[in-house]
């Protein structure tokens, strides 16, 4: 540590981080990819949640007397810039070396009245979601709760339905991809944004939601060249506003006159937790108490219904439990992100960090796959282009709360669109039955 200690330096930190900000963003434009991408989204949320969050904490240094040294932050830096260059090293090798392929997820008929009645069943299944969550509580859950911990008491044995409130993303992507225009965007965007303010209402938080919604209808227009860079640019500034807002209204925060700086440490715990890895790696490194693949397993235990499993602890232990629970002491309901770095150093240590990171590579390349879809005009690929765009925000949630989260709601959103492709196929043939023997 003595070399680190002699040549880290708030200087050098900021040189590091502006150097892999335009090495990113170089990557991002020049790729042979389109700019929407799981491997670019990966990329910017990764630059968003570690070497902007470098950058803010330079900042937050001369406006607040930060604790975190700077030789932590350097040191954090190195390994998480190792990680960026060894990911983008297998993603190239892999993407190189792997025969060109169409990944096919699903299999339903190529009808547009098929695909028109998943996309109906999908809305409404929302729709029922949200009345029955509000009827079940007696009300909207934000107006009525005062703190976190009361939401979360509130959501407790609801987590099927939660689930279900998501389904008008892909509905309202279905219907724009069935005949693409400019009034029909502006409709699904407006209704995208209603509903999701009433979840955000129902359910008392879990802004996502809107975020997902709105941010699907743009990504798709912007991939077919419907609006500007710039302008989705702009756009995607006044949501991240909108989201600060909705923020400081669920935890009650009031704006001061050290609004910048409330603006910065607010941007860090939110966006760039990279904190959260540093005092991982401390933990670690001081009692060497690795949890290997038991909480990466433990996530998965989330699905079991609390019917069959009657002494189901309020809080399943993943990752981001241990570290709240464990590392920081925070005996909360509240969740603190440990990030991506952090779950798989918090795993093996130094072993874990670079097989992670190789691995999720790998697996990012062959998602790149289901991009080739895009450029058919067959309801399977509508489908596709659905599935993708959806669960490309998942990547955000992957950088912020780990490799357990991600590939638990990828493949949750992957089973959850077989089980409405199977009540829409028995929907389909009743119906069709019905016209036919009229």
């Amino acid at each position: 540590m003595d070399i680190f200690s002699y040549i880290s330096s708030w200087n050098t930190v900021i040189i590091l981080s502006i150097f892999n900000t335009f090495f990113i963003f170089f990557y991002v434009r020049f790729n042979k990819y389109n700019i929407i991408s799981v491997s670019n989204f990966f990329l910017l949320s990764f630059w968003l949640c570690f070497f902007f969050g470098f950058i803010l904490s330079y900042f937050y240094h001369f406006y607040v007397n930060d604790v975190v040294l700077v030789e932590k932050i350097f040191y954090a830096q190195i390994l998480i810039s190792l990680c960026l260059y060894i990911y983008l090293f297998v993603f190239f090798i892999t993407d190189y070396l792997l025969p060109k392929f169409r990944l096919k997820l699903f299999e339903i008929p190529n009808q547009r009245s098929f695909i028109k009645l998943l996309s109906v069943i999908l809305f409404l299944s929302s729709i029922f979601s949200i009345v029955f969550y509000v009827f079940k509580n007696d009300g909207f859950i934000l107006l009525k709760s005062t703190s976190y911990v009361d939401r979360y008491q509130s959501n407790m044995g609801l987590g099927f339905v939660t689930l279900l409130i998501n389904m008008y993303i892909p509905a309202l992507v279905i219907y724009y991809l069935l005949k693409p225009s400019k009034s029909r965007l502006f409709f699904a965007l407006l209704l995208s944004i209603s509903i999701g303010i009433l979840s955000y209402l129902a359910i008392g938080g879990y802004r996502q939601i809107l975020f997902m919604g709105v941010l699907s209808l743009l990504f798709y227009n912007l991939y077919h060249q419907g609006i500007s860079f710039l302008r989705f640019i702009f756009y995607s500034f006044i949501g991240v506003f909108v989201l600060f807002y909705l923020a400081l209204l669920r935890y009650n925060i009031e704006l001061d006159e050290n609004m910048l700086v409330l603006l910065i440490g607010f941007s860090i715990d939110s966006l760039s937790p990279f904190k959260s890895f540093i005092n991982i790696f401390e933990y670690i490194d001081a009692t060497k108490d690795y949890q290997n693949l038991k909480l990466f397993f433990g996530h998965f235990q989330i699905v079991i219904p609390r019917v069959l499993w009657t002494d189901k602890p309020e809080l399943i232990l993943n990752s981001g439990n241990f570290y709240t629970q464990n590392i920081l002491n925070y005996k909360s309901a509240l969740t603190i992100s440990p990030t991506i770095a952090g779950e798989l150093y918090l795993m093996r240590g130094f072993f874990s960090l670079v097989l992670g990171f190789a691995f999720l590579a790998i697996i990012n390349v062959f998602l790149e796959r289901v991009l080739t879809y895009c450029k058919d005009n067959s309801y399977i690929a509508i489908l596709h282009n659905t599935f993708f765009f959806v669960c490309l925000f998942n990547v955000f949630w992957l950088v912020r709360e780990g490799l357990e989260v991600y590939i638990y709601r990828t493949l949750r959103m992957y089973i959850l669109f077989w089980f409405f492709i199977i009540i829409t196929y028995i929907v389909y043939v009743f119906l069709t039955y019905k016209k036919t023997t009229k």
